[in-house]
């Protein structure tokens, strides 16, 4: 049995040296990962192929833990305890009959601790403006979005059903090395869709934005769903996404691919989700129309001959970004 520690933070982990907890969990036996989210996304503490783990993280679907034939259960840090002592899933409200043990009561600490110290202020502007910015061949600059077509011709690459997360589209676990290299971490967008022998979507994408053409994604309910991976808008966008139209998109998702000059539609008519096949030339007239202060649109299917009425859920901000082109264009334009 081998029982991993993840530290929520740096700052987590400088409390619990200095209380003195760090020291009772390793001599304890427990393995001490990196303070962050690995376990959770699939890094620094996978299990073996077909074995069982415990997980007190919130999340679970297939290849969570970066195993894609993993058994994972998602349980409370006091069984997850009373398993690593045990050897076996075990309630810790037995452990007093069986092991002589009490359940302790940990209080929470009257203050956190704060480090800023890998916080840089800002130079003054006279100052920034003279900053280089030194990058390796691994951290590239990342692409910024752009104004949307008007009227915006795509075709739908991909129809995808309910509750994608954000990792089905961005896998992360051994990927993330990828994470400041958009154009190589793009190349494993949509990566648990692909079929073998035939174009990945990342080659179907970037081959239909050579045409010219605007890529779509069409997806069912709760589209988006799970941890904010703001890779999941930016890598489609650089493949030539520029129209996702679901059911239902998760509110963060939709944040961020507002951010990234991508449009987010939904269906009217959930029904319509079933008028819409992949290779289906799409079409939007007024787009600008649309972004500026529409709260539907119709969606031209070319290839159905079908007209789809799609609500346009925005915030004024998120329109403005929109206009701009993404987030990023839209911060350095004139207030």
């Amino acid at each position: 049995v081998a029982l991993g520690i993840a530290p929520g933070s740096r700052q987590v982990l400088e409390m619990l040296a200095a209380n003195g907890a760090l020291g009772d969990l390793v001599a304890a036996g427990a393995r001490v990962l990196e303070a962050g989210c690995g376990p959770c996304i699939g890094q620094g503490f996978s299990p073996a192929e077909g074995t069982l783990s415990l997980r007190t993280f919130n999340r679970n679907f297939t290849g969570r833990s970066g195993t894609a034939d993993d058994r994972v259960l998602l349980v409370s840090p006091e069984t997850a305890v009373a398993a690593a002592l045990t050897g076996e899933v075990t309630d810790p409200r037995t452990l007093t009959a069986t092991l002589g043990l009490t359940c302790p009561v940990i209080d929470a600490p009257e203050s956190f601790a704060v480090d800023d110290n890998m916080m840089i202020p800002p130079l003054p502007a006279d100052q920034a403006e003279r900053v280089e910015v030194v990058r390796s061949s691994t951290i590239v600059t990342p692409p910024a979005g752009e104004p949307l077509a008007d009227p915006l011709a795509g075709r739908v690459l991909i129809k995808v059903g309910d509750n994608v997360t954000t990792d089905h589209i961005m896998p992360a676990g051994p990927l993330l090395k990828h994470r400041s290299n958009v154009p190589v971490y793009a190349r494993h967008v949509f990566e648990s869709f692909n079929v073998a022998g035939e174009p990945t979507f990342a080659a179907r994408a970037l081959a239909l934005a050579d045409t010219g053409q605007a890529g779509v994604i069409i997806a069912g309910d709760s589209y988006g769903q799970g941890s904010s991976r703001e890779h999941a808008a930016l890598c489609p966008m650089y493949l030539g996404v520029r129209l996702i139209v679901a059911r239902a998109i998760e509110r963060i998702h939709q944040a961020n691919l507002v951010n990234f000059g991508i449009l987010p539609l939904t269906f009217a008519d959930a029904a319509d989700y079933d008028r819409v096949s992949v290779g289906d030339e799409l079409a939007l007239d007024d787009v600008a129309d649309a972004v500026a202060g529409a709260n539907s649109v119709e969606l031209r299917n070319v290839t159905q001959g079908v007209a789809i009425t799609c609500r346009v859920d925005l915030t004024p901000r998120q329109r403005a970004i929109l206009t701009a082109g993404g987030l990023l264009n839209h911060a350095r334009s004139p207030a």
